[in-house]
């Protein structure tokens, strides 16, 4: 389940990295953005929160890592 989760999160950020470089193509091409590639106002909004989510999931994680190294435990550990 992990592994699928690496997988996807991997193959979602090469697909923006992809439309990205469309993107500057597009505008090198025709000097400027098309319309249909424009952030809307709600996609901003979203991703400003998934923003926050992924810095909260690293703050999360880091304490992890903290609490097992304060603990003297691996990660084996606390999965048992």
């Amino acid at each position: 389940a992990d592994d699928f989760e690496i997988f996807k999160r991997m193959m979602t950020q090469k697909n923006l990295e992809l439309q990205l470089q469309a993107l500057e193509f597009l505008t090198q091409k025709r000097g400027s953005i098309p319309n249909c590639m424009e952030p809307t106002p709600q996609m901003k909004e979203d991703e400003s929160q998934i923003e926050e989510v992924i810095k909260k999931a690293i703050n999360e994680a880091q304490d992890g890592d903290e609490t097992m190294r304060k603990n003297d435990m691996a990660p084996a550990d606390i999965a048992l």
